[in-house]
């Protein structure tokens, strides 16, 4: 009980700590809002004084994101923008949303480690070793799902290339330019790619250029055929080639790379297969045909 309280007290203070350096290091920022609600007074006030339980939450999940996004670095939220936008910015999340995420998990993870192995801890030192080590999963944790969810929406996209571009190819066979080729097929086929796709699109509509709109995409996607794919359709651009040829030309060396992706998985599904054969199929094998006879000879005292 005593460790519970030590580590308790511990936290508290740390965290005074840190609320008593944010106020005086946001303290104009503060400040300035203070005077702002002199002139605008808040939603509360102009229904009577009345408070929502919604209203409550969103109210502090603000001040938490405005909290996180100011102690955030610059380098540190463009590249979480960035793996974000490679994930399809799972449920619309941004940068500060995804490390609010983290920091609310480890609190969780620290409080239940507390709660759990205080009882039963043998000294300080291994509570506290055992709490950070377990605290810091709270940061581990959303890092691994995104990398996962990144991967997982890379392998979709890198099977939906050869139809994609089959389709363009055929849009772009019957006439169709190429812009709206791309809005045609992505609005046939849905998936991560066509979604990508899409975005380029937009980025056109809000004023980039065909090749801004191209360097986007191609750093989006971050796969080796799609990004020479889309460094051909650039060059082709450029150059003033046929792109309908080019798409074509694109089509086959697409499928060509699928072809031989299949036959390099199909090599390596032997080498995969050893571990499972050397521990799990020719132990039983060895089981069925010498058990009976080790069986005889220790019966028969031989």
């Amino acid at each position: 009980m005593g460790h519970f309280l030590f580590i308790v007290l511990s936290f508290t203070t740390m965290t005074l700590i840190c609320v008593a350096i944010t106020m005086t290091v946001f303290r104009s920022s503060l400040a300035l809002e203070r005077r702002i609600e002199n002139f605008f007074p808040s939603s509360a006030s102009l229904n009577g004084g009345k408070v929502k339980k919604g209203d409550i939450r969103e109210s502090a999940k603000g001040k938490a994101r405005g909290i996180v996004q100011k102690m955030m670095k610059e380098s540190s939220r463009v590249y979480l923008e960035k793996r974000l936008d490679e994930a399809g910015r799972p449920n619309g999340w941004t940068s500060v949303d995804f490390r609010l995420i983290q920091a609310t998990l480890t609190l969780i993870l620290f409080f239940s480690s507390v709660v759990l192995l205080s009882p039963g801890a043998e000294s300080i030192s291994s509570l506290l070793f055992l709490v950070g080590v377990i605290s810091l999963f709270g940061l581990y944790i959303p890092n691994f799902m995104l990398s996962v969810k990144i991967k997982k929406r890379l392998k979709l996209m890198e099977r939906m290339m050869p139809d994609f571009f089959d389709l363009l190819n055929l849009s772009m066979e019957a006439g169709m330019g190429l812009d709206a080729s791309f809005r045609k097929v992505s609005k046939t086929l849905k998936g991560p790619l066509s979604d990508e796709f899409m975005k380029m699109m937009d980025d056109m509509k809000l004023g980039k250029s065909h090749k801004e709109a191209y360097m986007l995409l191609r750093e989006r996607v971050k796969i080796a055929s799609f990004q020479q794919a889309i460094t051909s359709l650039i060059q082709a651009d450029q150059m003033g080639m046929g792109l309908s040829k080019t798409v074509n030309l694109l089509t086959t060396r697409i499928r060509e790379q699928r072809v031989f992706t299949a036959r390099e998985h199909a090599m390596k599904a032997p080498v995969k297969m050893v571990f499972p054969l050397m521990f799990l199929v020719f132990p039983a094998i060895f089981i069925v045909l010498l058990g009976p006879m080790v069986i005889y000879i220790i019966q028969s005292g031989l």
